[in-house]
């Protein structure tokens, strides 16, 4: 059945990820929905050359990985396609996006990828230090001297001149279409196929944790919703975060341009489709990508706290690492993380912040804004009795009721309830583990 379809095959590449590619509701093969939606991604021809690429588990999403990127020479050989061909699918996938393509990521050319390459080593030293440049170097240079020796002197080159390409992990392979503003008959049709297999076929549970649960992303609020004498770690704090990277882009909410388009979205009145912030390499990326606009750390700043104020709960990964990390800002009707919790069963989509709301009863007018303004419907107020009361299973932590109360009476105070992974590494090694 491998051979018979390269869909197939590269649904099977993308399964060997952490987070597994989505499969049928018996579990036996792969989605059906999920192969259509490729073949609306892939021409049969783009397709062939796709299938031998290798998936790029580490880029972006844990770390820089020169050993899982290949040539045009090396995927001309490996499929038996002439060069030519080779690099003209390479160039229609590289326009699509859906292949990740260096040079592009860059935003490096035949003649600029020398300088705009010091410029991305530039960024990592910056973010990750001088080892973390070195690891990079070693590794780049091995694999450009294996590509030479296994499949000759220009593809070795190739390798140098960052001609190199290689297969989305699978959160960028689903939103490829969604990042999309444009309205086209196929973007419609890949949003009918993402239903299926998301929501109905309940991939979504994957999307957001392992198969035991283990959240993938984690809630982090804002330092002014915090009670004053409450301390919050640099990596809990959403302006800590940014203030950490070496790079920053808004990119288009993929959820709310998904439910905009189709016109599914009931959070009009109160939310614009918005974007998410990505930050380091992954947003460096982005912008090459030609899906992201780069903006300063205050600018990023100063986003997140208009959305947070519209009452948007702000996720990372569930990670102490904020390298090359983002920052979703999510609404309860479209996102794929937060609808977990709220519509679709799965009680630890999105880890909880290590903190919990109080009112000061001294100030408190049991107007009920916190409670309206809560997503989860973990605060429940009644004015008559005045009586405010938390449902602590519920509540995330997210600080978006302080943000509202017009009193000041609502804030956030210390409870430590769960603890993120050291690393991305860690974390997917888990999530890994549970869906093996």
């Amino acid at each position: 059945m491998m051979n018979e379809s390269p869909y197939i095959e590269i649904a099977a590449n993308i399964d060997e990820m952490a987070i597994r590619a989505p499969r049928s509701k018996s579990g036996e093969g792969f989605s059906e929905a999920f192969l259509k939606y490729l073949q609306l991604l892939f021409t049969p021809e783009e397709a062939e050359i796709a299938r031998h690429l290798k998936v790029a588990e580490d880029l972006a999403w844990v770390t820089f990985n020169p050993m899982l990127l290949m040539t045009p020479i090396q995927l001309a050989k490996v499929s038996g396609k002439p060069l030519g061909d080779v690099n003209k699918a390479l160039r229609q996938m590289s326009e699509k996006n859906v292949v990740l393509n260096i040079r592009k990521a860059i935003k490096g050319s035949d003649i600029t990828w020398p300088v705009r390459t010091v410029a991305v080593l530039r960024k990592i030293y910056q973010a990750e230090g001088l080892k973390e440049i070195l690891r990079i170097l070693k590794v780049f240079f091995t694999s450009a001297l294996y590509n030479a020796r296994e499949y000759g002197i220009k593809s070795g080159y190739e390798f140098l001149s960052m001609k190199l390409y290689a297969f989305p992990q699978m959160p960028y392979i689903i939103n490829i279409q969604n990042v999309d503003t444009r309205i086209t008959p196929e973007v419609l049709r890949g949003a009918e196929l993402y239903k299926e297999y998301f929501i109905n076929e309940k991939y979504s549970r994957f999307y957001q944790t392992g198969a035991k649960g283990t959240p993938l992303m984690r809630t982090i609020p804002v330092s002014k919703s915090l009670a004053p004498q409450e301390k919050i770690l640099d990596t809990e704090e959403a302006h800590k975060i940014i203030d950490a990277a070496a790079y920053a882009a808004l990119v288009p909410c993929p959820c709310r341009t998904r439910t905009e388009k189709i016109d599914t979205r009931k959070c009009r009145e109160n939310n614009p489709v918005g974007s998410c912030i990505m930050m380091g390499l992954l947003g460096m990326a982005t912008e090459g990508f030609g899906v992201g606009k780069e903006v300063t750390k205050q600018q990023a700043k100063d986003y997140l706290d208009e959305m947070m104020e519209k009452g948007l709960v702000a996720t990372t990964h569930n990670t102490e690492d904020t390298t090359s990390a983002l920052i979703c800002l999510c609404c309860g009707c479209c996102c794929s993380q937060t609808r977990g919790r709220i519509a679709w069963g799965n009680p630890t989509a999105v880890a909880p912040s290590n903190f919990f709301p109080k009112t000061d009863r001294k100030i408190c007018t049991f107007c009920g804004t916190c409670s309206e303004r809560c997503m989860f419907h973990a605060i429940t107020v009644d004015k008559e009795s005045r009586k405010w009361r938390l449902n602590p299973e519920l509540c995330i932590g997210c600080g978006i009721c302080a943000l509202g109360c017009g009193q000041d009476a609502v804030k956030l105070h210390r409870k430590d309830r769960s603890s993120p992974f050291k690393t991305r590494q860690d974390l997917y090694s888990q999530i890994d583990r549970e869906n093996r």
